[in-house]
């Protein structure tokens, strides 16, 4: 299985990206986000779990998600996390995901976890300017995720960015390949989908 790493801050667009690439690419393609290894909170209260970082790496199960990616590996497939973003903890429910030629594995922590970092075979890190990040994190958290504009715009400042500039950014230059997305990335979309298509064939 051939594994495609697509990681970036949040809101650059990786998620956009991810369903461009599904929606024009072969049966042969699964994805995996790591927004599903957010760890199990149903022994926090909602004010404690509000407070929790999300943007920090302590947030997330990495051994669960390394397991998960060294069975698809092998050829096994895996029950995944499904997380409820409202209730910020996981549902009692998973989904199996079944192992495939191409792995697209999309996250924002991924490449600073070393194991992952050297089951990923291609690296794609979705550069975005502040602004452009800023806005559309602010609109996925209000329109999506319950928040209000005052919790959506503190959670950026406090959290986001400190965690974009302390652990997100670097990965930038270990990235094989940085797509823009300030403006239109379709050209590198297409490039992308008709790799994935070789893969797969």
């Amino acid at each position: 299985m051939f594994i495609i790493g697509i990681t970036g801050g949040s809101g650059s667009g990786k998620s956009t990206l991810v369903e461009v690439l599904e929606k024009s690419s072969p049966k042969e393609l699964q994805v995996l986000s790591q927004d599903r290894y957010y760890h199990h909170q149903d022994h926090l209260t909602p004010e404690q779990r509000r407070r929790t970082n999300y943007d920090h790496p302590d947030a997330f199960d990495y051994p669960l998600l390394i397991a998960h990616l060294r069975a698809l590996k092998a050829g096994d497939s895996v029950d995944v996390p499904v997380y409820d973003f409202v209730r910020e903890t996981r549902k009692q429910e998973t989904e199996t995901i079944h192992p495939s030629k191409t792995l697209i594995l999309e996250g924002i922590l991924l490449m600073n976890n070393d194991i992952i970092f050297n089951l990923v075979d291609l690296w794609i890190y979705v550069d975005t300017d502040q602004d452009h990040r800023l806005l559309r994190r602010i609109r996925r958290d209000t329109t999506e995720r319950g928040h209000d504009l005052e919790t959506a715009f503190s959670r950026y400042t406090k959290q986001v960015k400190p965690m974009h500039d302390t652990y997100v950014s670097k990965a930038r230059k270990m990235a094989h390949l940085v797509i823009n997305n300030n403006n239109d990335y379709s050209v590198a979309a297409s490039f992308l989908s008709l790799a994935i298509k070789q893969l797969g064939a």
